[in-house]
């Protein structure tokens, strides 16, 4: 499907849940979720937000999702809604590897792929996924998935830059990025503060599995409350902050 595409490596994490690591200049790089769990950092990081949207009872919640990677966050989102019976948000997820996105959508519309592995993989989470948000099916979550990008209601976008134009502001953000030392344009207090003052809504819930100096001063100067939280699979701590 895609000549470009890169080589990559499927790995399972300890959770017996799956993750990426593509293949870079040198060698293999990053792996997109931490080898303790993939799907239980996910739920331990992003749960939270998604805890607040369903407490506050917004009629049209937004959420962006920076980093697609395998859908564990997309995936996420949409169950969640479902279980609590809301059917009315929107979301936008920035993936910046062109052929993980048309992977994506070739699975979600059910077209021929020319990597079937990869493919499973994606069945695999949301079987996952729904299983662990409870009484869902995965059919379901995958078809509601589907719906909202068909309606226009879910968008994927490229690569996120200081010069991106945002198309909404958002009630809940996962900054699921790649690390600094991967991303470090990502990653700069002017750069943070810039994302948020264009893409953070009043009430928002922003959260990470990353805590660094630069960001804790970037949200606190967006008027976030920034609250310690334990990290995910020894590292010492994540990042929560509500404005």
């Amino acid at each position: 499907m895609d000549s470009q595409s890169p080589e990559y490596q499927i790995e399972e994490t300890a959770d017996g849940s799956p993750t990426l690591r593509l293949m870079g200049p040198q060698g293999l790089g990053e792996s997109m979720h931490n080898l303790k769990g993939a799907l239980s950092e996910t739920l331990y990081i992003y749960g939270l937000p998604l805890n607040c949207l369903i407490e506050w009872n917004l009629p049209d919640p937004r959420i962006l999702s920076l980093g697609l990677g395998l859908g564990y966050n997309e995936f996420l989102v949409t169950a969640h809604f479902l279980k609590h019976g809301r059917r009315q948000w929107q979301m936008v997820s920035y993936e910046s590897i062109s052929w993980l996105r048309n992977q994506f959508i070739a699975w979600l519309t059910d077209q021929s792929t020319d990597r079937p592995a990869l493919a499973a993989t994606y069945s695999r989470i949301v079987e996952l996924v729904a299983a662990q948000v409870g009484a869902l099916h995965a059919v379901e979550v995958k078809n509601f998935l589907k719906h909202q990008w068909q309606a226009g209601h879910w968008r994927i976008e490229n690569e996120l830059t200081p010069s991106t134009m945002i198309p909404f502001k958002c009630h809940a953000i996962f900054y699921d990025a790649f690390s600094s030392h991967t991303s470090p344009e990502l990653w700069g207090q002017a750069s943070l503060e810039h994302f948020l003052a264009s893409a953070a809504e009043v009430p928002c819930a922003f959260s990470t599995y990353a805590a660094t100096g630069d960001l804790n001063r970037a949200l606190r100067a967006h008027g976030f409350e920034v609250q310690k939280v334990k990290g995910f699979g020894g590292k010492r701590e994540s990042t929560f902050a509500i404005r």
